[in-house]
């Protein structure tokens, strides 16, 4: 599991939002949920395009999820979903600029795997026409928070595609044991 740690990256564009969360919550006591690189870390001028060490960026994570997100899968979601809308909006409007939901999955496939991080890959799965899993294919526990966040941003690409009614499960969990995480997403 440390290899599987070491090898993953967070491309800049993922750690710029947790770094600005955590900047502007001073009132929090984050140093007892972070070690000496992540307050490193928090210290940087975080650049888009730089790929940042998953260790320190993961605990920034954990720290939001637990301290201001209240370790609430929920709150993770929703704040993955607006840091979605942002991206898909500005950095990568490519992948939403068309109103088709399901070319937009497949892109995010893509994406996700060679410019929001490096060590993780996803697959979508068609189920039917407005009715996919997405299997995030990894085991680190740490990941767990991630699959939340990414569950909102499944949502945000759904909608901003014109997707209505959009729901996502995650059926199936690798911290809970399952081989991978599956994540369930319908639409009308």
């Amino acid at each position: 599991m440390q290899n599987e740690t070491k090898e993953k990256k967070i491309k800049g564009t993922m750690v710029i939002d947790v770094v600005k969360t955590i900047r502007g919550f001073k009132d929090q006591p984050w140093e007892q949920y972070l070690s000496e690189d992540a307050r490193r870390l928090l210290s940087e001028q975080i650049l888009p395009s730089v790929w940042y060490q998953y260790g320190p960026v993961i605990e920034c994570i954990w720290a939001v999820y637990k301290l201001l997100g209240k370790s609430s899968p929920e709150v993770a979601k929703l704040w993955g979903k607006s840091n979605g809308r942002r991206l898909f909006e500005t950095v990568y409007k490519n992948l939403a600029a068309e109103k088709d939901t399901v070319s937009a999955l497949e892109k995010l496939e893509l994406i996700s795997s060679r410019a929001f991080s490096k060590g993780f890959s996803i697959e979508s799965i068609k189920v039917d026409d407005k009715h996919y899993l997405v299997r995030l294919l990894d085991r680190d526990p740490q990941s767990e928070v991630i699959c939340y966040l990414f569950q909102g941003w499944i949502e945000a690409i759904i909608e901003m595609t014109g997707g209505k009614n959009c729901r996502t499960v995650i059926k199936e969990k690798h911290w809970s044991g399952s081989a991978n995480t599956v994540i369930e997403a319908k639409w009308e």
